[in-house]
């Protein structure tokens, strides 16, 4: 009686490979992106845009290391208007940026107002949704 109809599987399955599909395609043409000439301002912020169109994320930063300063530059943003750009940094363990670097492990926030560290320098995320900070290293 509680058992899924054979419909609701279907629709279940064709989800789930749709999904997969639009997963492997974003992947895809994150990977043409950063095979591409390399022109590190316009690489990252190409690569933000293809999560954004093909990947459903609404909002997003790349920062990077800046190896002088042991701090983190935010380099490259999605969802912001570019005129509100400001020269914005993390240092080693400050906030939840920080953190990412100085563990460098994943940190998955279920929601972003339930995190004290999280600190809104950009005014970007929406408290009431997630956010996923992962550090990519080079080498």
């Amino acid at each position: 009686m509680n058992a899924p109809s054979r419909f609701h599987e279907g629709v279940t399955t064709l989800h789930r490979s749709e999904l997969l599909e639009i997963q492997l395609e974003t992947l895809f043409l994150v990977s043409q992106v950063l095979s591409g000439p390399f022109k590190l301002q316009e690489t990252l912020q190409e690569l933000l845009q293809v999560l954004h169109e093909r990947g459903g994320m609404q909002r997003g930063m790349v920062s990077l290391l800046d190896p002088e300063k042991g701090e983190l530059l935010v380099s490259a943003v999605q969802g912001q208007d570019p005129g509100k750009r400001r020269e914005i940094r993390y240092r080693l363990g400050e906030g939840i940026v920080g953190r990412v670097l100085q563990h460098g492990e994943k940190i998955i926030l279920p929601r972003v107002a339930d995190e004290p560290r999280f600190l809104d320098r950009l005014q970007l995320y929406e408290p009431e949704l997630p956010l996923i900070g992962v550090p990519i290293s080079v080498g």
